[in-house]
């Protein structure tokens, strides 16, 4: 009898071991499907700030995953690099803000970047599934990828208009400019080693071979590191990239400095002229 008891004992166990085996693995692979789209903080320079709905704001630190939905502030003098699922990287430059949504799984995965401000760089480094897309917004217009690098930025024209600026580097992009009315207008297809640039009123100039002497020395830094990597890009070479960074990075610390002595100088007399209206005040004290 009490065999018996014994043996039902270690078949309840094992068939309650089953089930907890059993529910571990479904629960495993229902979260694998819905935490398919990561999208992770991959590399910070400088200050960059995270605003979360359910959260606030916090700051960006490296390996902090985002949520879609969340907002991303850079700071002037600095940059960001995030990294998305396991072949998708997104670089900000300073002065960026921009929103990120991501959805979906590996076959049918939604990814749409809302740029409000600045630039940022984009490396899809494997062609997206049949059912999957890639989108960066602006205020007037739309881009769509398969599989590409290309840089979007917004900025704002002698008039005061803002307009949007769009160069590929590998692959080709698809640009559609959202019209004042809110419709879209024809699409325009960008091929690799071709800029293009939407106005405001929703006109399109180009697409033209890229100039890349006008291109920020953080766009040229992003463009170097994928090429030592071993990216190619349309209509330039890693010496030629390497030569124009170089450039851009000594015209920029330049400029810095100059700008640091003239904001001494600019302390130096005000200082200066402190110094001379307290000792005129010292001089009528002694005179009464």
């Amino acid at each position: 009898m009490q065999k018996q008891m014994l043996n039902k004992k270690i078949i309840i166990c094992i068939c309650a071991a089953a089930a907890v085996i059993v529910t571990a693995a479904l629960v495993l692979l229902f979260n694998k499907e819905e935490a398919f789209r990561s999208i992770m903080v991959y590399e910070v320079e400088g200050t960059a700030v995270i605003e979360r709905e359910s959260v606030g704001n916090m700051d960006a630190v490296e390996n902090l995953y985002l949520e879609s939905g969340d907002r991303v502030s850079v700071a002037s003098d600095s940059g960001m690099r995030m990294k998305l699922d396991d072949d998708k990287y997104v670089m900000a430059e300073a002065d960026t803000i921009f929103s990120i949504e991501a959805e979906g799984n590996e076959t049918d995965s939604k990814t749409r970047i809302c740029l409000e401000q600045g630039a940022i760089t984009n490396e899809i480094q494997h062609p997206l599934s049949a059912g999957s897309q890639y989108e960066t917004s602006t205020p007037n217009s739309v881009m769509a990828v398969r599989g590409t690098i290309y840089r979007a930025e917004i900025y704002t024209d002698e008039n005061g208009d803002i307009n949007t600026k769009l160069c590929c580097f590998q692959g080709k992009v698809g640009t559609k400019p959202v019209l004042p009315d809110g419709t879209y207008g024809e699409e325009v297809l960008v091929p690799a080693g071709s800029e293009l640039v939407v106005y405001k009123d929703g006109t399109v100039d180009g697409p033209r071979d890229i100039t890349y002497e006008e291109l920020p020395a953080q766009a040229l830094e992003n463009l170097r590191s994928m090429s030592e990597s071993g990216q190619s890009m349309e209509g330039i070479t890693l010496e030629e990239l390497t030569a124009l960074t170089d450039a851009a990075v000594a015209v920029g610390a330049e400029s810095e400095e100059s700008e640091s002595e003239q904001t001494a100088l600019a302390d130096a007399a005000q200082d200066s002229g402190q110094n001379d209206t307290d000792e005129d005040t010292d001089e009528e004290t002694d005179k009464e």
